[in-house]
């Protein structure tokens, strides 16, 4: 009997192990699948915003002036073709991966476009002879002022290159092979796309990554791995996603009350003055005054938009720091001197207390004169009357501390720790300050991580706060 028991339900176990062993090797090749398509995305998606960012970044170094006198070969000869090429040259150089770099203007026919200028045009012979077959082959020729090239194949080069840094969206061929193409506007002063700059990568390391990572044992690792951590990965990505989606909100709103409220007003005010100047036909009296407002308003919209750009470069990386021999307590008074009006008005005292061994260091004078102006113009801002702040600086063997020390509003405890985010200002702060951007220690501290240091505060609600930032003396 009991032989025949396990004789009649070992199939049915059997098949029982066979479907679950099937459907669990089913999912996991479907997430191995999934995971690999995914990482070859996520790869070329970077890709792309690598050719983006060099597009762009690239473009930004010609002039409308200079390319506008070249268009023929003849053209070749002038020290403003050859200055292009350099130009064209040291783009190509900066990253291996980039085969052809070049500068194409729209013709009269839609679907061609006519070169500028490419990083090849002044080569030698001998260096278009990549191969050192002793001819030039049509992958190896270089293109020259006023020749044509056929866009009918690349839609991106028809409409979005000349709007805004775009790539090619597939692999593109041509008589100069395959490549991922990107592309960027270049504009005049006034703002006219006058031509686009265009930045050919090799495709071949982006093939061999997408078919070495098919290898099966890594593959069957990797499987393994993502069916261990699934849940973990999938908590994870919605986790981030929620929390990318409300950061996402948040500047939204942020941008949002900085468009209505601060530029608003000025905004508010011109189209207020071009009422009148219609209505009255051009008969206005008090110039002056009238003058002076179109003036403050065009200045608060101007540091609007410093702020802005000041905020894009943090966090794009690209501050210019360039540290120079100088006087930090200097500066410091400098500062404090500066800061003494609005202090006076305000009714309030500004005290300094600098260590005598601060001597010369080495230090972007102009960045680090915007952070002390910024901690400054905070401090007196967030402070009532008869209050006092302090700046204090100390050495030690390897960095400089500076520290600006109110008697102000503070800083509530659930914004200490976003309180150097892009657009964040305390919940408290309007109270003390109508008008404000949230960018000022966001760039503040940029700058000051640019510089190699550090930038934290102490605060207590009610009672003031103290922001902090260091420099390195080497």
């Amino acid at each position: 009997m009991p032989i025949s028991i396990v004789s009649n339900h070992a199939p049915w176990r059997l098949s029982r192990l066979l479907l679950v062993a099937g459907t669990l090797l089913t999912l996991i090749s479907l997430a191995g699948m999934v995971l690999f398509v995914r990482s070859r995305d996520i790869m070329q998606s970077q890709l792309e915003d690598k050719l983006k960012d060099t597009a762009q970044l690239g473009s930004l170094k010609f002039e409308h002036e200079d390319l506008k006198n070249i268009w023929t070969r003849e053209d070749m000869q002038t020290p403003v073709f050859q200055n292009t090429v350099r130009k064209l040259r040291r783009i190509r150089e900066s990253i291996p991966t980039i085969r052809y770099v070049y500068i194409m203007r729209r013709s009269a026919n839609d679907h061609q476009l006519l070169f500028v200028a490419d990083a090849d045009s002044l080569a030698t012979v001998g260096d278009l002879d990549r191969n050192k077959n002793g001819s030039i082959d049509r992958s190896e020729q270089a293109s020259y002022p006023g020749d044509i090239y056929d866009i009918s194949g690349t839609t991106s080069l028809r409409d979005e290159a000349f709007l805004q840094p775009s790539v090619d969206k597939q692999i593109h061929s041509d008589q100069w092979g395959s490549s991922i193409s990107g592309y960027a506007p270049i504009y005049s002063d006034t703002g006219a796309v006058i031509a686009v700059l265009g930045v050919d990568m090799n495709p071949d390391e982006f093939f061999q990554l997408s078919h070495s990572m098919f290898s099966p044992v890594a593959l069957l690792l990797l499987l393994l791995g993502a069916v261990c951590l699934a849940a973990y990965l999938i908590h994870f990505v919605w986790a981030r996603r929620l929390e990318s989606l409300r950061d996402i909100e948040e500047h939204r709103s942020a941008i949002m009350d900085l468009t209505l409220h601060q530029l608003g007003m000025p905004l508010a005010l011109f189209k207020w003055w071009l009422e009148i100047f219609k209505d009255s036909k051009g008969d206005i009296k008090n110039g002056d005054d009238i003058y002076a407002q179109m003036v403050e308003g065009v200045a608060r919209m101007d540091s609007i938009m410093v702020a802005l750009r000041e905020a894009n470069e943090v966090r794009k990386g690209t501050i210019n720091y360039r540290p120079q021999m100088a006087s930090l307590a200097d500066l410091i008074h400098q500062e404090v001197k500066v800061g003494l009006s609005t202090a006076n008005a305000h009714h309030q005292k500004i005290e300094e207390v600098i260590d005598p061994s601060l001597g010369m260091l080495n230090f972007d004078r102009k960045l680090v004169s915007a952070v002390i102006r910024e901690l400054l113009d905070n401090a007196m801002s967030y402070s009532p009357k008869e209050t006092t702040i302090t700046i204090r600086s100390t050495r030690t063997k390897d960095k400089v501390q500076v520290e600006v020390q109110d008697e102000g509003c503070g800083i509530p405890a659930a914004d200490k720790p976003h309180i150097f985010e892009k657009f964040m200002r305390a919940r408290n702060a309007t109270k003390m300050k109508a008008a404000g951007n949230g960018l000022g220690l966001y760039t503040a501290r940029g700058i000051i991580q640019s510089a190699g240091g550090e930038m934290w505060m102490e605060s207590t609600e009610g009672k003031g706060s103290t922001f902090f930032f260091t420099l390195p003396i080497a």
